[in-house]
């Protein structure tokens, strides 16, 4: 249940950049790599100024998670965190969780907050899969216009 997870976390390091242009700020990963380069490998910060040339992108590692049980948070007022492509990372994710016929598994849930985590959309989700509740109309609705041409994968049939 990734929250708020910023770069480094849910949002690909390709689209960080585009949104810290257009929003005047976000986590980048020349930012992570150099507050936190424990986090990574050492030769990580090769790809400062040039996250095009990263062999897999966040968006990959999530779609990884399925068909397991997948939630992320996000804070509309949390700019540094980059929801957008938290977004874009879980609609990417989607097509693989449907591929696998496990789309109850995943969700997204935004709310008009900072960096607040939301202990009750938590609960919701552990409910949801744990007990098979129906979860809030909220969760999975898109706070941003959804990107059709940020990746270009698709499940077979």
């Amino acid at each position: 249940m990734p929250s708020h997870s910023g770069a480094g976390g849910i949002s690909p390091y390709r689209f960080i950049d585009e949104y810290a242009k257009r929003n005047g700020k976000a986590e980048t990963l020349q930012n992570v790599v150099g507050y936190a380069p424990q986090w990574f490998r050492p030769d990580f910060n090769q790809f400062i100024g040039k996250v095009d040339r990263l062999p897999v992108d966040q968006h990959l590692l999530v779609a990884l998670v399925a068909p397991r049980a997948l939630m992320d948070t996000e804070g509309l007022k949390d700019a540094w965190t980059n929801p957008e492509g938290a977004q874009l990372a879980n609609q990417a994710a989607k097509k693989v969780y449907a591929f696998l016929k496990a789309e109850d598994k995943i969700s997204f849930r935004v709310r008009d907050v900072g960096h607040v985590p939301s202990t009750p959309d938590l609960l919701d989700y552990a409910d949801s899969v744990f007990f098979g509740k129906k979860l809030p109309a909220e969760f999975g609705k898109l706070a941003y216009k959804e990107e059709t041409k940020a990746f270009t994968w698709y499940a077979p049939k």
